[in-house]
Parts: structure tokens; C-alpha cells; sequence
């Protein structure tokens, strides 16, 4: 393997960028804002239009377009000018996420060598690597390029980025000619679900075959051998996980980790990324080695491996010890939480509180959801704790008690065949799987860029996990929407079905653009049967009535709806659809009025 030779004078010549690129941006952001305070001066005589622009600026989805329809209308000449800004900034913010990214890649390398670094990752992972490097480079060339920042007076030194793409560009090729082995996936719940599979697994992950026989032997010494099967076998799952996984509170919350939950399965982590988890996962190794060797040479050992077990999770998720004074822990709930992949996205809640109250405040506030929510999951009672917090009970208060009932169960199944040749099966997910929810689709990406918005979804039973199975798509949903329980200003319950959003390496698979209009027929079917059973009425986005129709849905028209959304349990709130902001602090009821049209479904005798 060829190492990048020269690798720190190249982070020298390069870094001039970053405060020009920064500066650039910032310019190009003002230059924005001139134009939109000119056309606020040009609305404000008239008031609709005025409400208008306000609407269109701080709404989250189409925000541009619909900026740039209303002041085409006002003036064309601001219009264009905004449109060349809008696309500036984008190029601009682009190059400068890119450049970061890049950078800690060569701060990596610089210090600890790009081999040895790059040596601790299978082959198909270090291609990725450089992969992901070379875009990167070419993201920032194009941002310096369509900035105009590549002129002579500039002094931008593309060369120096040109001939690091090279090198690169010339270790992807030997890599590409090489046969290279896949990173092994995270382990399922059952490969390790008998004795033989959990023992040969830890042997296989600690590389220890003499632990691995002892820890064998310890399980015919266990009072309750089932037990000790199920917490080896979770001890097996979290020395899995927990050797991929990030360090939060070193790399906080940012772009730079997985879209998708199939990347955090395949440990397709950046370099720099595990690089600066190195030091945790030495720690994690020998923490874990030493509690499975106490439990071989025990007398009880079902007692010392569940004390072990209990202690290696919550210090994996980022729970210290006073933090958990007085919880009660249960083996079936860390079974259930590391059967479901927990321990990544409940690590990165625990560790990245401070970047969740970052511009909201209330970080006392986060803490102590996070909190409640992680003993909940720790304790193995996670479901009651959502659907019975305070927050939560008097979200469900407009239902009879066989609404609530019909509300929380998960009987429906909704199904329809696509033309990519997969069935779409709908089902309500409300367990420990909620936890990777927002890593399907945007725009919240999940628990390690947006956990302040998962937050929402993790706390409150007026929120409804609606997901798509794909028969072409096995490993994890395809796609998902959120069905929210609401109420009329009378007090009356009503559901309102928030937007599609497909997983992300699945829409690149199958691309046909018509795929969309399917998941939304079965979530929109899914959602009717739902409305059906609690005998409400359903609020749906205008766009989708030819796919009511469709399913033979009579609505009608609600261009300027309003209804109470109750205070949430989990900080915020977090909607593209419910007010013209993605998310908000909503610690009491409001009034929200959607800045879409809707169109209403009322079920037979409602």
C-alpha cells in the first residue's frame, strides 16, 4: 500500500483555503440577505403579499422555490439575483463541509501515519476511504472554481489539490485491481442465539479461542444455562458494535458519519472518524476481556456475567456509573436493545447532548430526556415510558379509552405490489427500532447529525412510526412517514400523516421516480385503515388527492386548516409540514396551521 508521501506539506499549502472559502461563503450568504431585505421593502405595503414572504422564507421544505416564485412575481431582477446567491451559497457551503472532512483526513494521516491508520480497515473499506476523499477534493475544487476564487490574485494553490487527487486517484486503481475482502456486517440476533454461535463468535471477535472455551465451560457451571446463553450472546453483540463504533464526544454531532443504517452495518465509518475512537475502542477491548475472563474463572458465573454485561453496556452507550444509581437494569431489555443495533445511536445520544441544545437551549432540559428515555430502554420498559409519560398521556386525552387503545396497537398492515417488481407491506414500529428511524430518508439524518430531532419521535405517543417493507429491500425498511395524533380547536382528535421519506441507498437502487407514488399509496391506505379503526378523520398533504382517489378516498378540501398540537415530552417538536419551521422548542399546547393545503378524509358515520 502506497502511503500519501508529503502528506503534512500538502495540509500546509492547502489550508489557506479554509478562511477564504469561509469568507467567501459568508459574503455570498449577505449578498442573499440584501436581496431578501430589498424584496421584504417591496412586499410590506401589501399585507397578503408580505404574509406570503414570510411563509415562503422560514418554511423548511421548498423553502427556495417558493422564495423565488413570489419574487419573480415582484421583481425579476431580484428573483435572478437570488437564484444565482441561493446556488452560490449551496456550491460554497458545499466546499467547505467538503474541505473540513478533508482535512481531518490529512490531520489523521499527518499524525499517525496514513498506513497505519488506513491498516486498521479491510480492503473495500480503504478504497471507500480514498473514495470518499477524491470527492471531497473535487467538491472543494468546484466550490473554489465557481466562486472565482481560482484567479492568480487569489493564490488558491489547486495544484497542490490536483496532485494529492492524483495520488489518490492512483491508490484507488491498485486498489480497484485488487481482490479486495468486504468489512464483515454487524452480527445479527441470531447468529449468536445458541450457545455454540455466541461462543464462537466472542472467539472470533476477541481472537481469544482459550476465553472463548472457558466461557463454554462457565455456561455448565450456570444455575439458569438459558439465561447465560441469552447474555453471551448479547455480550457478543455489544463487542460487535461497540468495535465500530464512533466516539462521540470526540467527533460530536456532524455530516461526517453513515446516511443510511446499511453504512453503520457495513462499518463504513471515515477513517478520521475511527481514528479518533482508537484510544475508547483499546479501552472497550480490554474492559470486556477482563469482564469475560472474571466470568470463566467464577462460581456463579450467570451472576458475574450479567454484572459484566450490565457494566459494558452502559459504559458503551456513555452512561457513567452515578448516572445510573437506583435504575434496574433488565437483561431482557439490553438483550432486546442489542438485538435491535441500540448501542450506537443510544452512545450518541448520551454523548452529544450539548450539540442537541446548541441553538435551542434547555440543556438541562435534553439531559434529563435522554436520560429517562435511556433508563427506560436500560430497564426494558421503553414502550410504557412513551406511551405514558406525562407529556405523552395528555397527548392521548381526546381519545375514549377504545381509541387509545386502537391508537397504540399495531394490527395494520396495508400491502401493494410496485413496479420494480417488490410487494410494499406497511406496519407501526414503536419499540427499540425507533432509534434508527430518522437514518431512512432525510431530513433529520438521524441520531448522530440530528438527535435533537429524533428526540420528538422517541417520546411521544402522538407520534406513529409508519414504515414500508420492500420484498427487494430485506435488511431494513425501505421507507417511513410519521402519523400524528392532533386535535381540532373543538377538542376533537384527528390524524394527520406527515411526508414520505425513502431510505436513501434504496432510492438509489431502484430510481424509477414513480416508486414514490406507490409508497405513498400504501401510506396513505395504511393511514385510512388507522383512521378507520379510531373513527377520526385523516388530514392529508392536497398533493396526494389523485392517490385518494385512487384508493377510493372521498376528501374534501382544506386549503387553511388549524389544529392544537399538545406540548411535547421530548423538548421539541420536528415537522417540514406542521409550521413553516423544521423544529422547534414546544414545551406547551400551540396552534399550528400547516403551510400546505390539505385535503380531509372522513371514514363512513364520522
Amino acid at each position: 500500500m502506497n502511503s500519501l508521501g508529503g502528506i503534512g506539506v500538502q495540509r500546509q499549502q492547502v489550508s489557506p483555503m479554509m478562511p477564504k472559502l469561509s469568507e467567501q461563503l459568508e459574503a455570498s450568504k449577505n449578498k442573499v440577505k440584501g436581496v431578501e431585505a430589498r424584496v421584504a421593502a417591496l412586499v410590506e405595503p401589501d399585507p397578503g403579499l408580505a404574509k406570503a414572504w414570510m411563509n415562503a422564507r422560514f418554511r423548511r421544505e421548498g423553502r427556495e422555490e417558493a422564495m423565488l416564485a413570489l419574487v419573480h412575481e415582484v421583481d425579476p431582477i431580484s428573483a435572478q439575483e437570488l437564484r444565482e446567491g441561493f446556488e452560490e451559497t449551496r456550491r460554497l457551503s458545499a466546499a467547505v463541509e467538503s474541505f473540513r472532512g478533508l482535512c481531518r483526513q490529512l490531520d489523521a494521516a499527518n499524525e499517525r501515519g496514513e498506513d497505519k491508520i488506513l491498516g486498521k480497515f479491510v480492503g473495500q473499506q480503504q478504497k471507500d476511504a480514498r473514495i470518499q476523499m477524491l470527492r471531497d477534493i473535487d467538491t472543494v475544487s468546484r466550490g473554489i472554481k465557481a466562486a472565482g476564487l481560482c484567479e492568480a490574485a487569489n493564490k488558491f494553490p489547486l495544484a497542490q489539490l490536483a496532485a494529492l487527487k492524483d495520488q489518490v486517484r492512483e491508490q484507488v486503481e491498485k486498489l480497484d485491481a485488487a481482490n479486495l475482502p468486504q468489512a464483515p456486517r454487524l452480527m445479527c440476533a441470531a447468529k449468536v442465539a445458541t450457545l455454540e454461535g455466541a461462543v464462537a463468535a466472542i472467539a472470533d471477535i476477541t481472537g481469544d479461542k482459550a476465553l472463548a472455551e472457558g466461557l463454554k465451560a462457565a455456561a455448565g457451571r450456570a444455575d439458569d444455562k438459558a439465561a447465560f446463553t441469552r447474555d453471551l450472546g448479547s455480550f457478543a453483540l455489544l463487542l460487535d458494535q461497540a468495535s465500530s463504533a464512533p466516539d462521540y464526544s470526540m467527533t460530536r454531532m456532524g455530516w461526517h458519519y453513515g446516511y443510511s443504517r446499511g453504512d453503520y452495518r457495513a462499518r463504513a465509518q471515515q477513517p478520521f472518524v475511527m481514528y479518533l475512537a482508537e484510544q475508547r475502542l483499546e479501552h472497550s477491548g480490554e474492559a470486556a476481556h477482563a469482564a469475560l475472563s472474571k466470568v470463566v474463572d467464577s462460581k456463579a458465573p450467570g451472576l458475574d456475567l450479567q454484572e459484566g454485561l450490565t457494566k459494558r453496556f452502559l459504559d458503551e452507550i456513555g452512561v457513567v456509573p452515578e448516572r445510573a444509581k437506583g435504575w434496574k437494569p433488565s437483561m431482557d431489555g439490553i438483550a432486546k436493545a442489542l438485538a435491535h443495533e441500540a448501542l450506537v445511536p443510544l452512545r450518541a445520544l448520551n454523548e452529544t447532548i450539548q450539540d442537541m441544545a446548541g441553538k435551542h437551549g434547555h440543556e438541562r432540559d435534553f439531559r434529563r430526556v435522554v436520560n429517562e428515555l435511556t433508563q427506560a430502554m436500560v430497564e426494558g420498559n421503553y414502550k410504557d415510558w412513551r406511551n405514558g409519560n406525562a407529556a405523552s398521556t395528555r397527548q392521548l386525552r381526546p381519545l375514549s379509552a377504545a381509541q387509545k387503545k386502537a391508537w397504540l396497537a399495531n394490527d395494520v398492515r396495508q400491502s401493494i405490489d410496485a413496479p420494480h417488481g417488490g410487494r410494499l407491506t406497511t406496519r407501526e414500529e414503536d419499540d427499540v427500532d425507533l432509534l434508527w428511524l430518522t437514518k431512512i430518508g432525510g431530513p433529520s439524518h438521524g441520531f448522530d447529525f440530528g438527535g435533537h430531532c429524533l428526540l420528538p419521535l422517541l417520546s411521544n405517543a402522538r407520534t406513529r412510526a409508519v414504515v414500508v417493507e420492500d420484498t427487494k429491500w430485506p435488511d431494513n425498511p425501505a421507507a417511513r412517514a410519521y402519523l400524528r395524533l392532533l386535535e381540532t380547536k373543538e377538542g376533537e382528535p384527528v390524524l394527520y400523516l406527515e411526508p414520505l421519506q425513502r431510505d436513501f441507498p434504496h432510492r438509489d437502487t431502484f430510481q424509477q421516480d414513480d416508486l414514490d407514488g406507490f409508497f405513498i399509496a400504501a401510506l396513505v391506505d395504511h393511514a385510512s385503515k388507522k383512521a378507520q379503526a379510531l373513527g377520526v378523520p385523516l388530514s392529508i398533504d392536497a398533493r396526494w388527492g389523485g392517490i385518494a382517489k385512487f384508493l377510493d378516498l372521498p376528501t374534501k378540501a382544506d386549503p387553511k386548516p388549524e389544529f392544537v398540537l399538545a406540548a411535547s415530552a421530548g423538548v421539541l417538536e420536528a415537522s417540514d409540514t406542521m409550521t413553516t419551521l423544521h423544529d422547534w422548542v414546544q414545551d406547551k399546547d400551540m396552534v399550528i396551521q400547516p403551510h400546505n393545503p390539505r385535503i380531509t378524509y372522513a371514514p363512513e358515520g364520522v
